[in-house]
């Protein structure tokens, strides 16, 4: 996530495409990822949950 906010910052177009309902679901609780996740979102990366690829 951090390498995802930094790329960010330097001006890329990021898109995070997970299988999960949530970013980081196995490290923290429901909680902490949709702070994380909304976080993320407002920073302008695009989120993709509970995608296949």
């Amino acid at each position: 996530m951090e390498t995802a906010e930094t790329m960010k910052d330097l001006g890329k177009d990021i898109r995070i495409i997970q299988l999960d309902p949530r970013a980081l679901l196995e490290a923290f609780d429901k909680e902490t990822t949709d702070i994380m996740d909304k976080g993320m979102v407002r920073c302008g990366i695009k989120l993709h949950l509970s995608e296949n690829v």
